[in-house]
């Protein structure tokens, strides 16, 4: 995980590189989509970090983009966890939308929670921004999920771009984290 002092240098580094739109326009193309929004209450004690992983296929069928939606939230004064949550989707049309310079993901998702089965119905609004600057290459492997990397059919060509995500997750009326993401990326695979 790169620190956001990091980032930045890294994102500096990468505009002297490459000065160039990225190529959100590509919508016959594979691509994924990811966020990890990390937050500490105002006491220092209820830590909470969600992570939104949406991946698109190379048909931009209905069923072809799915969601991945994982949110843990810890009381660390305590030493417990208050919220565990981890749900699969395949998005619905107008869900996830590329256009205009962005990426958005507006959506509904159940979820149940691992320890106590409580069900949970969560909002997900996140909008990702393309800077100015991408890093294309050749890939022989493909992320499927978060952790999980598959070997492709030869190489694919991958454009990594580099972007700001904005978004909030809730829970009926109480908003579980808002605002900018801790880390984000999207990925296209021709």
């Amino acid at each position: 995980m790169l620190m956001k002092s990091e980032s930045y240098r890294h994102c500096i580094l990468v505009l002297m590189v490459a000065v160039l739109s990225c190529p959100l326009a590509a919508q016959a193309a594979k691509m994924v989509a990811d966020a990890d929004f990390v937050s500490t209450s105002n006491d220092g004690c209820t830590d909470t970090e969600v992570n939104v992983f949406v991946k698109r296929g190379k048909k931009s069928g209905l069923k072809k983009v799915k969601l991945i939606l994982s949110i843990t939230q810890t009381d660390e004064c305590r030493g417990r966890v208050l919220l565990s949550v981890k749900s699969k989707k395949q998005l619905k049309a107008g869900e996830f939308t590329v256009r205009d310079g962005k990426v958005v993901l507006n959506t509904t998702v159940g979820m149940r929670e691992r320890r106590t089965r409580k069900k949970h119905k969560v909002k997900v609004f996140v909008q990702w921004f393309a800077d100015a600057s991408y890093v294309t290459g050749d890939v022989s492997r493909d992320i499927d999920e978060p952790g999980k990397f598959v070997k492709t059919a030869g190489k694919r060509r991958k454009t990594l771009c580099l972007c700001q995500a904005i978004g909030y997750i809730a829970q009926g009326t109480k908003v579980i984290i808002e605002g900018p993401a801790e880390e984000s990326s999207f990925a296209i695979t021709e």
